[in-house]
């Protein structure tokens, strides 16, 4: 008797794994987010944010949509005029499409190269100048 228990308890198991996938896809269609719900700051203040590897692909991307957001972007390039382009082009479409209403630029103050650390230190000391008032 105990085995046929234990047989109908794994079958019934392995049910209920076979319905995870459908479940799981599910529940993250019904919850989908909105690209302004991950970024949420105070209405009186313009919010920094420093992006590394900013001047193309997913940091590219990810300054331009946090400056269409009302951020100030810091891009941190290790070339000063592919980090210079990248702002002027961020800048540009922010003018183009009316997005600086809200606040947000894209601005490069100097080189960052994440493999040396004189180059960290150098970039955080710069930091301060992103025009950030502190307390």
């Amino acid at each position: 008797m105990a085995a046929l228990y234990f047989q109908y308890l794994v079958d019934l198991f392995q049910k209920v794994i076979s319905y995870l996938p459908f479940a799981a896809r599910w529940r993250i269609e019904e919850q989908k987010l909105r690209p302004d719900d991950c970024f949420v700051h105070d209405e009186g203040s313009t919010p920094l944010a420093i992006v590394t590897g900013s001047n193309t692909g997913i940091g590219y991307e990810t300054a331009r949509g946090l400056a269409e957001r009302g951020y100030r972007v810091v891009l941190a390039c290790r070339s000063q005029e592919k980090g210079e382009a990248a702002a002027k082009r961020i800048n540009e479409r922010l003018a183009k499409d009316g997005h600086f209403v809200r606040g947000g630029e894209a601005l490069f103050l100097c080189p960052l190269d994440l493999s040396s650390l004189a180059s960290v230190r150098l970039f955080c000391n710069r930091d301060g100048d992103a025009g950030e008032d502190e307390d």
